[in-house]
């Protein structure tokens, strides 16, 4: 049974930290505006993007990054096993809500972001023709994700 607590502990906390250890936030991002450089962003965020892809489009080379950025928090329960050096019982987690936010650079400067929806939403003309192509590539890429758990 120690050993079974022991295991199921590890893992709680090895989920947790990388959980939370991936996400941006909006207030990381508050400072930026357009064209921002690439390099100074990626400072500012320090996180890795969960996905980047370059788009060639009307001889215009467009860098995509995508981060999951943090849109609230769900509380999350789990049950703990008594032990001899502990009481059993539910416990509560907040754990962070996530959706997926884009960032577009052209020439190495920051051009569009915000969430994948707002593409669609953009006034910009160069946006608006890069949203299907960036919604095309994010959309098999989830496919492909599934495919690979499902093995």
């Amino acid at each position: 049974m120690k050993k079974n607590n022991l295991i199921f502990i590890t893992i709680f906390i090895s989920t947790l930290f990388f959980s939370c250890a991936t996400h941006i936030t909006m207030d990381k991002i508050q400072s930026i505006q357009r064209g921002t450089a690439h390099k100074q962003l990626k400072s500012l965020l320090q996180k890795k993007p969960t996905m980047h892809f370059k788009i060639n489009d009307d001889n215009n080379l467009f860098l995509v990054e995508i981060y999951p950025m943090q849109t609230g928090t769900q509380t999350s329960s789990y049950y703990v096993a008594p032990t001899q050096y502990a009481p059993g019982g539910m416990r509560t987690i907040q754990v962070p809500v996530t959706s997926e936010y884009v960032f577009i650079f052209k020439d190495k400067k920051l051009l569009f972001w915000g969430f994948i929806n707002e593409l669609y939403k953009s006034e910009d003309k160069e946006i608006l023709q890069l949203a299907p192509k960036i919604t095309e590539k994010f959309d098999k890429s989830n496919e492909r994700k599934w495919d690979e758990d499902d093995e």
